[in-house]
């Protein structure tokens, strides 16, 4: 897995190199649940933040990674499912996720204004935002 990553972060370099100043790219990792998404995501997340660091030691992180949680459908809504016990249940499997909220956030990041992502903490599970 190492070549791996270490080939997509330096893809991921070189496109970054050439946006524009205050431009952003989303880069998006799907598969099933267990594949090594979040892994994959917090690998290339840490090693594009590290390479960026030590060429611009006084610059913010260059890569946030942003996950799934932030999007599950809330709690009241998979309680007004007709499935509701399974919904809780099932937290997390593709249908107790908000699509239109996955899809305003995407487009909400093409303003360069726009300064935070939800997320969670990993060490803790507690909601969080991030900076963008």
């Amino acid at each position: 897995m190492e070549e791996q990553i270490t080939r997509l972060v330096d893809k991921l370099k070189n496109k970054v190199s050439e946006l524009q100043p205050g431009s952003r790219y989303l880069v998006a990792i799907s598969g099933i649940p267990g594949s090594g998404k979040t892994t994959l995501a917090l690998a290339i997340t840490a090693r594009l933040n590290a390479s960026h660091a030590a060429s611009n030691p006084s610059s913010p992180l260059l890569a946030v990674y942003v996950p799934m949680d932030g999007f599950h459908l809330t709690r009241a809504q998979l309680s007004a499912m007709p499935n509701a016990a399974e919904a809780h249940h099932r937290r997390g499997a593709p249908w107790t996720f908000d699509p239109q909220k996955l899809l305003d956030f995407v487009r909400a990041m093409k303003d360069p204004a726009r300064g935070t992502a939800p997320g969670r903490r990993l060490t803790t599970r507690s909601k969080t935002r991030w900076r963008m």
